[in-house]
């Protein structure tokens, strides 16, 4: 599919810009699970609404502690965790880790 994403955190602020190397339809909405490395009850997952072609954008409810945070950035999260079917068209999912507030923003 040759996506790219990079994203930006900065305080409440999520921000993704998508680019492809081929022809692609951006979705009106993507999601972004953050997992704290190490310590459990941190999780979360936000959903980003298009703002033009391959920009994204959310709120978060809270700033995000500072740290390690795995990220998982997807158009389809919810079937990640039970081992999902990827033979549905068009579904991707990306891995990158973020440490904040070293980090604002990371390549994917």
């Amino acid at each position: 599919m040759g996506l790219a994403a990079s994203l930006t955190v900065r305080g409440e602020a999520l921000g993704v810009k998508l680019s492809s190397s081929k022809g692609v339809n951006y979705h009106d909405t993507l999601e972004v699970r953050f997992s704290f490395v190490s310590k459990d009850g941190f999780d979360r997952t936000v959903t980003l609404q298009s703002v033009t072609g391959g920009l994204y954008s959310a709120k978060l409810s809270s700033v995000l502690r500072d740290g390690k945070w795995q990220v998982l950035l997807g158009n389809d999260l919810k079937d990640e965790e039970s081992g999902s079917d990827n033979t549905r068209p068009q579904v991707w999912r990306m891995k990158g880790v973020i440490y904040l507030p070293d980090e604002t923003e990371v390549s994917i």
